[in-house]
């Protein structure tokens, strides 16, 4: 069902067609409980949650040291978590699994810092995320000296550019904006990113031009093309039809 994104409500009609083409290890029709229902399927995938991640920590024992990749989202809820996965090395493979996924009560670096540290400590075993002297890197390696810190490369080219594109934005005497990203979950965020768009094109066609410099030759002609797209009348007319309705 995971593999599919199919919801719990479906659990019972898969049950059920398991039952119709006979397959083993299934509770027979017959007896008072089926299992077939949402409340069942949520405590069965508890169940293999819990065995998978107790396998994990099996191995993760058996490790000399691991690495911990941490990235912080907020959900359509406007609930903020973060996200972990552990890299490590384990009979001579090197694995990169998924270990949790942790509520956040609050988004500073102490807040993100406890609900890490209290996760491994209970296993006995962003610029928040690296501030040089408050952030949550810091903060962990005060608790273990040998911890190694590398910074996203990803995030790190992303906020030099819109570091960027701010600078044009003052520049130009024009909203500091961010340029937004689209949630198909989101109606919202489509008018969003339209707005930005509209209000920043011209800041953010010199920031094309200007990051299109550092890249390398293929990367480049990438960035040219949508440099032209941008400025093409159409899309423009377009973008400002969407923004105006």
């Amino acid at each position: 069902m995971a593999q599919n994104n199919l919801p719990l409500n479906q659990f019972s009609q898969l049950v059920q067609l398991g039952r119709a083409l006979e397959s083993p290890n299934l509770i027979s029709n017959s007896n008072s409980i089926t299992y077939e229902n949402p409340t069942s399927a949520k405590d069965l995938l508890s169940a293999i949650s819990s065995s998978i991640e107790e396998e994990l920590w099996n191995e993760l024992n058996e490790t000399t040291s691991i690495g911990i990749m941490v990235d912080e989202s907020t959900d359509i809820s406007t609930e903020s978590h973060i996200i972990l996965y552990v890299k490590y090395c384990l009979r001579g493979l090197i694995k990169v699994k998924y270990l949790k996924l942790l509520h956040l009560n609050g988004k500073d670096a102490e807040t993100i810092f406890l609900a890490i540290f209290s996760l491994f400590e209970s296993k006995d075993g962003a610029s928040v995320m690296l501030g040089r002297n408050n952030g949550v890197a810091t903060k962990l390696a005060n608790k273990n000296p040998y911890l190694f810190v590398s910074h996203c490369i990803a995030h790190s080219n992303s906020e030099k550019r819109v570091e960027t594109l701010r600078n044009f934005q003052s520049i130009l005497d024009h909203p500091i904006l961010k340029i937004k990203n689209i949630f198909e979950i989101r109606w919202l965020s489509w008018y969003e990113a339209v707005k930005s768009m509209c209000l920043s094109i011209e800041p953010l066609l010199d920031t094309i031009l200007e990051i299109t410099t550092t890249l390398s030759f293929q990367k480049q002609q990438s960035m040219f093309n949508l440099y032209s797209k941008l400025c093409n009348w159409k899309v423009l007319a377009f973008l400002h039809f969407l923004y105006k309705n």
